[in-house]
């Protein structure tokens, strides 16, 4: 399975700032904060997904995804999308879900706002790692128990990840922090989008070390064919 990354500009990771308006994701939020059925997938982290089978795909595809494909090209295809509302912050994961159509592309998000108020939008961070998921090399079906394997093919590394650990990492373990280098410390604004190659492991800063309360973000997984 080839391990080559995908890149927008030259980069596996990066933000496009300026793609909606204030107006628009308070449009967002007020359609999708209250959409009924969301799942609760970690720690009481919750995410309404919508897929190709959800009555709101089409709208979704046409107010929020045209606008990804309009910057990244309409060979990116939509595999599905999440209002996500995190209080409490994600692990070094990956987001290379199963290859069930084409093969697994880039993760969009999009900020939204900070303890559900978008004036607060800039506290927080989505931390974007070197490293690629092990994952990957299986031919996933699906990605149950896929945990933390990633760890056991990733030695300690020098110029490691440890000193992000006060100000952004220290919800990460040691052995994490060790085995992984940092690419990018991506600040959420309001309006960007914010991407990473699904094969990149990634996580969120400790927003609950900085006294906040949760974080709610549009969030995209694509593929190509």
């Amino acid at each position: 399975m080839s391990k080559e990354l995908f890149k927008y500009n030259g980069n596996t990771s990066g933000k496009v700032d300026d793609v909606f308006t204030k107006d628009e994701i308070i449009y967002f939020v007020n359609h999708l904060s209250i959409l009924p059925g969301a799942k609760t997938i970690s720690d009481g982290n919750k995410f309404t997904g919508i897929d190709a089978n959800h009555q709101l795909y089409n709208w979704f595809n046409r107010k929020i995804f045209t606008k990804v494909q309009n910057i990244f090209g309409d060979h990116v295809r939509l595999l599905f999308g999440s209002y996500l509302n995190e209080i409490a912050p994600w692990t070094v994961h990956s987001d290379y879900y199963s290859k069930a159509i084409g093969e697994p592309y880039m993760a969009f998000l999009i900020p939204l706002s900070v303890n559900n108020n978008i004036e607060l939008a800039d506290q927080t961070n989505t931390i974007v790692f070197n490293e690629i998921d092990t994952y990957v090399d299986v031919s996933p079906k699906d990605k149950t128990g896929a945990g933390s394997n990633w760890m056991q093919n990733e030695s300690i590394k020098e110029n490691n990840a440890m000193p992000y650990y006060e100000k952004h990492l220290s919800h990460l373990t040691d052995d994490q922090l060790q085995r992984v280098t940092v690419q990018n410390v991506l600040n959420w604004k309001l309006g960007s989008v914010i991407y990473w190659d699904e094969k990149l492991l990634h996580s969120s800063d400790n927003f609950l070390a900085n006294n906040l309360k949760s974080k709610q973000a549009i969030v995209m997984h694509t593929y190509v064919v």
